[in-house]
């Protein structure tokens, strides 16, 4: 079918008024119209010349077939964006399944029973300073009979021997607290390595810039899952669940 090379809408000679285009009608009794006379290069049915009716029917045609293009593209528009919610709703509907299936194997992780061996933490690791001391938790051993608490410490900018008067001793307390508020003291306290030195039950820490390690032992919780570490009454560690560190057995 040849396409119309006049101007849309321009079928007749402005200064003549002859037709400048031809028409046909399909069998199913659509028109439709060429630029050239000749026979349909379908049907082989003759075209004619056009007038001014079958030029308005032309026209209400192609609006109506405009009006249902635009009605279709509506309609799919419309079942796009409803199969976008349906596919938005099912995707927060797994989101929300998943996230309460991972809830629910995290709380049954954090019921279950400790084991004896070693929490080790990883960074970033459970960090406080208190006095410009700064101590790092890295490790708690569980054995029947005894939690031992492994730390770092680091003097950060202070120098007790400068800051305390001669003849006195800074008093360093730390202490274990559990869950229930429960205040335990430490049973024994031994250095693991670096720049600490032995006391009469105790250690005394580094100097400015110095650091070591050292390990606390308490004596068993009965339930040793969640503690809190003072220092002077003043919590550095607090609500520390082992469940959430890296298990080793001995």
């Amino acid at each position: 079918m040849q396409e119309p090379s006049e101007p849309k809408g321009q079928y007749f000679s402005p200064s003549t008024g002859e037709p400048l285009a031809w028409y046909a009608k399909t069998p199913d009794g659509a028109i439709e119209v060429f630029t050239l006379p000749g026979f349909h290069p379908k049907y082989g049915t003759k075209l004619l010349p056009v007038t001014a009716d079958i030029i308005a029917a032309y026209e209400k045609q192609r609006a109506e077939e405009d009006r249902q293009r635009q009605e279709k593209t509506e309609a799919q528009k419309q079942r796009d964006h409803a199969e976008a919610a349906q596919r938005a709703k099912a995707e927060a509907i797994r989101k929300a399944r998943a996230e309460a299936d991972r809830q629910a194997r995290e709380e049954a992780r954090l019921n279950e029973p400790l084991q004896a061996g070693r929490y080790l933490f990883q960074d970033p690791r459970p960090t406080g300073t208190v006095d410009r001391l700064k101590f790092t938790l890295s490790e708690v051993d569980l054995k029947p009979e005894a939690m031992l608490i492994h730390l770092e410490v680091e003097n950060v900018g202070v120098d007790a021997r400068a800051e305390t008067p001669a003849g006195e001793r800074r008093t360093i307390r730390l202490n274990l607290v559990s869950q229930d508020g429960a205040i335990t003291k430490r049973s024994a306290i031994h250095i693991k390595e670096g720049a600490l030195a032995e006391g009469k039950n105790s250690i005394i820490f580094p100097s400015v810039g110095k650091k070591g390690a050292f390990v606390m032992e308490f004596p068993r919780q009965e339930d040793p899952t969640t503690f809190s570490i003072t220092v002077n009454d003043h919590p550095i560690f607090s609500a520390i669940n082992l469940h959430s560190a890296l298990f080793q057995s001995f």
